[in-house]
């Protein structure tokens, strides 16, 4: 599925065809692909779908938005695929070795695996993928980053498995004993007593791209409680550049608020993780001859979601949209569109659509509105090929337009 479009994408094996489902309105489209499709994987960023087609060693890459394949060969049969949306990497489990399709270029590099590998997932907060190996009886964990691989135990014959993300446990369902194995893939976590927190009141799901986001650090380290210097944030990996968190109380004192500083970040539709390191003012010095001071603290990791329709967390309130804006899937029109906008206060609005000439073709929208999301699903079943224009006004916003194309 991809949380962006809100599509859902079916394998059919059987007649060598994707099935492409709208969440909203439940319509389909059928995309024909290579032979004996098996596994799809979605990368909501490029909005690219990845089909591994066994029957004729190779992957299908459908653009979500026109819905246009191209091909990307594979040396052997595919049998399962996965994606990094943040490296836009694509990793895919032959029969006897994995590989990775480089999403922008399609370039495909070997990746030697154990003994009959048959299931494959990725941890894109650390770049990892893990390869289960059904001959070997363990799985194969690679660095994503510099390609270095090693094995780590499980159950006999492993056949399918999923990472967390948060904890770093990789799950694996072991088909020979039946039974589950957990693998931590990570070095044991050390309490350090400088830790990160987000405010309790923060919510787990957000109609916003870039939200609120406060929180606190302590240094709790004893004897030795130096000031904390800042916090680090970032959304959906560790291995890149991080923000500095705007420190909003508390500055050169053991225990600080702060609150998240996006710089280019934002929140994709659907998951998202939340990263933030806390960071004592002796990191990187010699202080007390190396002892009673942490300098790093622990990482914090947590899952947010940006949603179209609010649902909130126990007790959580629904706010309302801090923003301006309008948006349409897709803007190559076949039999219908969902169009989505957002106003942050109450007044006047109209949303119209005209055609290449300026003319008034449809008035989906007007009058007084109030603050909200809203969803409006535009019928294209009886407009004339072409170009067209959807325009949004609204009382004290300036109007936004959209392009759209009528097959």
């Amino acid at each position: 599925m991809n949380p962006s479009s809100n599509r859902v994408y079916v394998a059919n094996s059987g007649d060598n065809t994707v099935t492409v489902i709208d969440g909203l309105t439940n319509l389909t489209t059928t995309v024909p692909v290579d032979s004996n499709p098996v596994a799809i994987t979605v990368n909501p960023m490029t909005d690219k779908v990845y089909v591994a087609n066994r029957g004729s060693n190779d992957v299908t890459v459908i653009d979500g938005a026109s819905l246009d394949t191209t091909l990307a060969p594979t040396a052997e049969p595919p049998q399962a695929i996965a994606v990094n949306s943040r490296t836009n990497k694509v990793y895919v489990v032959g029969d006897r070795n994995a590989f990775e399709i480089d999403g922008a270029t399609l370039e495909t590099r070997m990746m030697p695996v154990g003994l009959y590998p048959c299931a494959v997932a990725v941890n894109s907060l650390t770049n990892r993928i893990y390869v289960a190996n059904r001959g070997a009886q363990d799985i194969t964990a690679i660095d994503g980053l510099t390609y270095t691989s090693w094995p780590e135990y499980s159950g006999r014959a492993p056949c399918a498995l999923a990472v967390n993300p948060v904890t770093k446990h990789v799950y694996v369902a072991n088909s020979g004993d039946s039974s589950a194995s957990v693998v931590r893939d990570a070095a044991a976590t050390r309490e350090t007593g400088v830790r990160a927190e987000l405010d309790q009141a923060q919510s787990c799901t957000t109609l916003l791209a870039r939200p609120v986001i406060c929180g606190k650090a302590v240094n709790r380290w004893g004897p030795y409680r130096n000031p904390i210097l800042g916090v680090l944030n970032r959304v959906g990996t560790t291995l890149e550049a991080w923000n500095w968190a705007q420190v909003t109380q508390g500055q050169g004192t053991d225990s600080t608020q702060w609150a998240w500083s996006w710089g280019d970040d934002s929140l994709v539709w659907g998951e998202n993780y939340l990263c933030c390191v806390p960071l004592e003012a002796q990191v990187g010095t010699t202080n007390n001859l190396g002892v009673g001071s942490p300098g790093t603290g622990n990482t914090l990791i947590l899952p947010i979601y940006r949603v179209q329709t609010y649902t909130g967390c126990e007790n959580a309130e629904r706010p309302l949209p801090e923003r301006y804006e309008l948006n349409v899937r897709p803007s190559l029109i076949r039999n219908s569109a969902q169009i989505r906008y957002a106003l942050p206060r109450e007044g006047n609005a109209s949303l119209k659509l005209y055609d290449i000439k300026g003319a008034l073709v449809r008035r989906l929208v007007e009058g007084r509105s109030k603050p909200g999301d809203y969803n409006v699903k535009l019928d294209a079943g009886n407009l004339a090929r072409g170009v067209y224009f959807l325009r949004l006004e609204a009382t004290g916003q300036p109007a936004i337009t959209r392009k759209l194309i009528r097959e």
